[in-house]
This record gives structure tokens, C-alpha cells and sequence, in this order.
């Protein structure tokens, strides 16, 4: 089964100093997501951290 957004990302403003947590859900549980950035691929480290809760998806 594909994933696909059940419920999509939301436009978020924030200053640069300031914690941004970005979240989506999909149509299934745990399902390893890829984050992007234009065409780059986010992978985490300090500044980006992956969560995955049931079928959330968060990028902080």
C-alpha cells in the first residue's frame, strides 16, 4: 500500500531562532517518510531531529 497524506503539511512562520516543528499524517502506521528540503534530502543530525508517532510525522 502507498503512503499517502492524510493529513498534509500546514504553512508555519517562525523567526531563525526559534523551534519549528513541522507535522503530517499518513495512512500508515510508522511508515518510514523522507523529508526534503527543494530537492535535498533532510537526513538528522544537531539541527534536525525525525518523530514518528503512530501515523505522524514530525520533522523538529
Amino acid at each position: 500500500k502507498n503512503i499517502q497524506f492524510t493529513t498534509p503539511l500546514k504553512d508555519v512562520e517562525f523567526d531563525e531562532w526559534s523551534k519549528c516543528i513541522l507535522e503530517c499524517e499518513v495512512n500508515k502506521r510508522n511508515a518510514e517518510c523522507h523529508w526534503y528540503k527543494d530537492i535535498m534530502e533532510i537526513r538528522p543530525n544537531d539541527h534536525y531531529q525525525f518523530e514518528v508517532d503512530n501515523k505522524t510525522q514530525r520533522l523538529i
